[in-house]
C-alpha cells in the first residue's frame, strides 16, 4: 500500500485528466429521481471530495461495496460507459486503457479505507468486509503489477 502511495503521487502530480470526485460514492449517498421524471441521480454528502481521476469514485463504489460477482459482472461495462460519457462531454486524449489503469491504481488507494474506518472505531463487521472486497478486486485485476518499480 505504501508503494501504491508513491505511484499515486506520481500520477497526481501530472495534473492530467483529473476531475472532482465525491470520495464516498455509494448508494446511500445518492438521491434517485422519481420514475418518469427525466431527472438524474444526484450525489449528496460531499464532505470528503477531492481532485482525482474520475475512476476513483468508480473504484470506491465497486471495489469497496460490491461483492466480487456483482463487480465482475458490471465492472467492464461501467468503465466503458463512463469512458464514452467522458468522450461525449469533449474529453480528448484519455483512452479507455488509461482509465482502466487509473481504476486499478484507485483500487490500491482504496486499501486505506478499512484502515481509516478501523481507526475511527467503526465496527469490524463494516471495515473487514470492505477490506475483503478490496483485496479480491486487487487480486482479480492484478494491481500488484502497477507497483513493480514503485
Amino acid at each position: 500500500m505504501l508503494a501504491g502511495r508513491r505511484v499515486l503521487a506520481r500520477r497526481l502530480v501530472t495534473n492530467k485528466d483529473l476531475t472532482l470526485v465525491h470520495g464516498d460514492a455509494h448508494v446511500g449517498n445518492m438521491l434517485y429521481p422519481r420514475e418518469g421524471s427525466g431527472d438524474r441521480v444526484r450525489f449528496v454528502d460531499w464532505e470528503i471530495w477531492r481532485t482525482r481521476p474520475g475512476a476513483w469514485d468508480l473504484a470506491y463504489l465497486m471495489a469497496v461495496h460490491w461483492f466480487p460477482e456483482r463487480r465482475r459482472s458490471f465492472e467492464d461495462r461501467l468503465l466503458q460507459h463512463y469512458h464514452r460519457a467522458l468522450e461525449a462531454e469533449g474529453m480528448q486524449g484519455y483512452g479507455l486503457e488509461a482509465l482502466c489503469t487509473d481504476y486499478r491504481l484507485a483500487l490500491i488507494d482504496q486499501l486505506g479505507v478499512p484502515l481509516y474506518q478501523a481507526e475511527q472505531k467503526l465496527p469490524p463487521w463494516l471495515w473487514w468486509s470492505h477490506f475483503e472486497r478490496i483485496m479480491l478486486a486487487y487480486e482479480d485485476l492484478g494491481c500488484e503489477e502497477l507497483l513493480n518499480g514503485a
